[in-house]
C-alpha cells in the first residue's frame, strides 16, 4: 500500500537521482563554482594528512634512533637533573646493561651512550657545543652511523678523533684533517681540556645534531670524563611488532635493582607529544577548513533553492513530497561533492607524491629548536588518508546541504507558483 500510494502521489525514489543529475548540469558554472570549493578542501585536506604523516614517521625515526630508542634506559634522577649534566647519575657498567639487553629475544639491536657538555675554542670563537661518546662498531647496526658521514671516516676507538656535525664545522671553519681543542667537566667535577682531530663530517636528519655536536669514540669519552665503564643511558630498538612500554614495562623489575629505569619512546621524549598536539590542532583546522568550504555548499545551494522556487512549487504540485525534495537536494550536492573530491584528491595526491621523492627542507625553519624535528619532511599518502579526505569533504558537502534542501521543503506550492 505504501509503495502504491507513493506512485500515486510521489515521484519514484529511482527518479530522483536523474532529476538530480540534470539539475547538476543545468547550471555549470554554479556546479563548477561548488566542485571547486570542495576541491580546494580536498586536495588541501589529502596533502595536510599526507604531510603530517611524514612528518610523525620522520620524527618517530630521529627519536628512536638519536633520542630515545624504543626502550631508553638511564637513571631517573639524570631524567630530572639532565639540564645540569650530572654525570655521576649514569648507568654503572654499562657494557654490562648492554648485553643484558642484547640478550632478551625482544631486542633487535642496543647501544650506549655518552653525551656532555663541551666548549670549543677556536681563534676568536667559543662555542658551547655537545659531545656524544658513541660504539661506532654498534651504530652501524643501530642508526647506520656511516651513511650519515658526508666526508672522512668514523673515529678510530680509543684514539683523540671526533665527526663534527656538518654545520658546525662550517661555522667554526673546520674540515677532516683539521683540529680543535674543547673543555669539557668530568665526573667528579673538575675541568678537562683536550685538542682532537677531526676525521669526518656528518649530516643528521635532526637540524640540532648538525649545528652542535661532535661525536668521539665511546671508550675515549669514558677516559676523558673519568666515566669509569659507566654511560648515561643504554637504547634498544626492538623487534617488528614488540611493543615498547609493554616492553619497558617487563624490563623494569630487573632493572629497579640496578637503581635505573625502562622508558618507552613516547613516554620519553618530548619531540613526540609534541607531534601529537601539533597533529591534534591540525585536525581541527582541517574541520575549519572543511566547514568553510561547506559554507560555499550552502551558498549555492540557497542560490539554487532561490532561483528555482517556482519550479519546486510545481515539484510539490505533483505530488513530490518534502523528504523528497530534501534527498533531491541532498543527492545534488553529493553528485557536486564526489566531482570535486576526485578532482581536488587527484590533485593533491599528485602533488603529495612528487613531494615524497623530493622532499620538503625544513631546516631553516628549525633553526634552533633543540628538537627532533626532521630537516626535511617526506609526506607519506596511504589509501587511507586520501580516503579519510575524500570521505570528509563528501561527508561535509552533503551535510550542508541539508539546511537549505529543508528550506526548500517548507515552501508550500501556492506560495511557490504565485513568485
Amino acid at each position: 500500500m505504501r509503495e502504491r500510494s507513493r506512485r500515486a502521489h510521489g515521484i519514484p525514489g529511482i527518479r530522483l537521482g536523474a532529476i538530480a543529475w540534470r539539475n547538476v548540469l543545468r547550471n555549470k558554472r554554479r556546479s563548477l563554482l561548488s566542485a571547486s570549493a570542495i576541491a580546494v578542501v580536498a586536495a588541501a585536506l589529502s596533502f595536510g594528512f599526507a604531510f603530517f604523516g611524514g612528518m610523525k614517521k620522520e620524527l618517530a625515526y630521529n627519536v628512536q634512533t638519536f633520542t630515545s630508542g624504543h626502550v631508553k634506559i638511564a637513571n631517573p634522577a639524570w631524567e630530572k637533573s639532565r639540564m645540569l649534566n650530572p654525570l655521576h647519575l649514569g648507568v654503572a657498567d654499562g657494557e654490562a646493561v648492554v648485553r643484558w639487553v642484547e640478550a632478551k629475544p625482544e631486542t633487535a639491536v642496543a647501544v650506549p651512550r655518552i653525551s656532555f657538555e663541551a666548549w670549543i675554542q677556536r681563534g676568536d670563537r667559543r662555542r658551547m657545543v655537545r659531545g656524544i661518546g658513541l660504539d661506532f662498531t654498534r651504530e652501524k647496526a643501530y642508526s647506520d652511523y656511516p651513511s650519515l658521514l658526508v666526508r672522512g671516516r668514523e673515529p678510530a676507538s680509543g684514539a683523540r678523533e671526533v665527526v663534527v656535525g656538518e654545520r658546525l664545522a662550517a661555522d667554526l671553519g673546520l674540515d677532516v684533517g683539521g683540529k680543535f681543542t674543547f673543555t669539557t667537566i668530568t665526573r667528579d667535577r673538575s675541568l678537562y681540556g683536550v685538542t682532537v682531530a677531526v676525521v669526518g663530517i656528518a649530516r643528521y636528519p635532526v637540524p640540532a645534531l648538525s649545528v652542535g655536536t661532535f661525536a668521539a669514540s665511546i671508550v675515549k669519552v669514558q677516559e676523558w670524563l673519568r666515566m669509569d665503564g659507566s654511560v648515561i643511558e643504554v637504547l634498544a630498538k626492538l623487534r617488528d611488532g614488540r611493543d615498547a612500554n609493554l616492553t619497558a614495562a617487563g624490563w623494569n623489575d630487573a632493572m629497579a635493582t640496578r637503581g635505573l629505569e625502562a622508558a618507552s619512546w613516547e613516554k620519553s621524549d618530548i619531540s613526540y607529544a609534541l607531534m601529537q598536539f601539533v597533529t591534534a590542532i591540525y585536525n581541527s583546522m582541517a574541520v575549519m577548513l572543511a566547514l568553510l568550504g561547506s559554507t560555499v555548499v550552502v551558498n549555492t545551494t540557497m542560490m539554487v533553492i532561490f532561483e528555482r522556487r517556482g519550479e519546486i512549487g510545481a515539484l510539490g504540485a505533483m505530488g513530490m513530497r518534502g523528504g523528497e525534495l530534501v534527498a533531491m537536494f541532498f543527492v545534488e550536492s553529493v553528485i557536486i561533492a564526489i566531482g570535486g573530491v576526485a578532482a581536488g584528491s587527484a590533485v593533491g595526491s599528485g602533488v603529495t607524491l612528487c613531494l615524497a621523492k623530493t622532499g620538503i627542507n625544513l631546516g631553516g625553519l628549525m633553526n634552533g629548536i633543540e628538537l627532533d624535528f626532521p630537516s626535511i619532511v617526506r609526506p607519506a599518502p596511504t589509501l587511507a588518508t586520501t580516503a579519510s579526505a575524500a570521505g570528509l569533504a563528501v561527508a561535509v558537502a552533503g551535510i550542508a546541504s541539508l539546511l537549505p534542501a529543508w528550506m526548500a521543503a517548507r515552501v508550500r506550492p501556492v506560495d511557490a507558483l504565485r513568485e
